[in-house]
């Protein structure tokens, strides 16, 4: 039998301290916090289709005007361009983002499974892949720190 931390809630000796299992039976997250609402079907449906919008007229739009970048990157800045010039409101994409976003992890499997598929290219070519993958996330941390800066107001 394992030792219970003290960051195991299931667990714990003091019995005030509420469980998992107590808080999700009175409707709250494990954090304390309230569980949000579930949306009806039908507002799941239809941010989904907001969202697969947004994919078909980037991909449109990558096809038709020979962009240098996928289709789906080009529907994601098309998407963030309508929710920040407020053309789109965020609630009719709040439930299916909201959904995807919990389900994340599970998404990164198919990934996953495909990598351990080339486990030999990936053993092969291990010190080029760690070169890209270090210098490409400089220059992203570089960039967007040049943009935070000159986008922010001085405070």
């Amino acid at each position: 039998m394992r030792k219970p931390d003290s960051t195991d809630r299931e667990h714990r000796d003091d019995p005030a301290e509420p469980t998992v299992a107590s808080l999700e039976a009175e409707g709250m997250e494990p954090e304390g916090r309230p569980a949000a609402p579930r949306a009806p079907w039908w507002r799941y449906a239809a941010s989904l289709g907001v969202l697969l919008a947004f994919l078909l007229a980037g991909n449109a739009l990558a096809s038709f005007a020979r962009l240098p970048i996928p289709g789906s990157v080009a529907g994601m800045l098309l998407l963030a361009a309508a929710l920040q010039l407020r053309w789109v409101p965020e609630a009719w994409t709040e439930p299916a983002a909201g959904l995807l976003l919990r389900h994340m992890g599970l998404l990164f499997v198919p990934p996953g499974v495909g990598l351990m598929l080339q486990y030999d290219l990936l053993r092969r070519e291990w010190l080029p892949i760690v070169l890209g993958s270090a210098a490409s996330t400089v220059a992203v941390v570089l960039v967007v720190g040049w943009l935070q800066q000159r986008l922010q107001p001085d405070a």
